[in-house]
């Protein structure tokens, strides 16, 4: 959502825009493609993407189509793609082929383009590369993280690369907080890691098999949701598990960190809960 509007997708390969008042449709535009990730979106422009790799931007207010562009994907996916990240007149899109792209986000031109990470194994299964999740903006630098190939850093003015950790393999958003970055990988581990080099501070292997959420950094641990309705609190200095709460019989999706404390999403049931503490 924008200020004067709501945007969402349907199962028809069409975007809508919706009143925020009254929830009027103001303007609906078929893609004719699968639509492959939730839309992306300022003031000015809406970007969708598709399953073909098509990335299509339209203007907020009409939804007129003023710009496409196409990247090839990967023939093997493991999950929808992610929206880009907005910053300024750019947006930074990941691909399921492992390319990222920064464009124009008023006219689709590209400002610079990496093949961030390459597949690599005997079948498409040990190829999935795959970036899932948003990038996420830490200062000056733009992270990037995929379900083989790890994080990697690029300085978002020119797609400089600042560092990488191929070991810190994930598919859920990274968490940022000052000097430091959480992610949850794909067997359930998780790492904490230096936001300035890239280095790992610590790896934590005791909650595999619990289908972990993303992370999310407090003041003095890192927070992770289970598919059990656990939250459990690792240690920021070195990983350690601090404490563990039961609160939900569903799984634990999303974590938020709000000033009142963490705010809980359970899959399936749509309830959200707050919990709060020293954390």
């Amino acid at each position: 959502a924008n200020a004067s509007s709501i945007v969402a997708v349907n199962e028809n390969a069409q975007v809508v825009a919706l009143d925020p008042q009254d929830a009027s449709e103001v303007w609906r535009y078929d893609v004719g493609h699968s639509i492959s990730a939730a839309p992306a979106l300022n003031e000015q422009v809406v970007v969708v993407r598709t399953v073909d790799g098509q990335m299509i931007g339209l203007n907020a207010a009409t939804g007129r189509q003023i710009w496409q562009l196409e990247k090839p994907v990967a023939t093997l996916s493991v999950g929808l793609d992610a929206p880009g990240l907005i910053v300024g007149e750019g947006i930074v899109s990941g691909f399921s082929s492992g390319r990222v792209v920064a464009s124009n986000i008023f006219n689709g031109t590209t400002f610079w383009e990496k093949r961030a990470f390459r597949p690599s194994g005997r079948n498409d299964i040990e190829r999935l590369i795959d970036i899932d999740a948003s990038p996420v903006l830490a200062g000056q630098a733009v992270l990037v993280g995929s379900y083989q190939g790890g994080v990697v850093a690029y300085q978002m003015r020119d797609g400089v690369e600042a560092w990488r950790n191929e070991d810190a393999r994930t598919r859920k958003t990274i968490a940022v907080s000052r000097d430091r970055l959480a992610v949850t990988g794909p067997e359930s581990e998780v790492m904490l890691l230096n936001l300035v080099n890239g280095e790992t501070l610590w790896k934590k292997n005791q909650l595999r098999g619990n289908g972990l959420s993303a992370p999310v950094i407090a003041d003095n641990s890192v927070v992770v949701g289970t598919m059990e309705g656990e939250l459990y609190f690792l240690d920021l200095k070195d990983g350690s598990v601090m404490s563990r709460f039961n609160v939900s019989s569903g799984p634990v999706t999303s974590l938020l960190k709000v000033d009142q404390g963490l705010l809980v999403y359970f899959a399936g049931s749509g309830r959200l809960a707050l919990v709060t503490g020293d954390f």
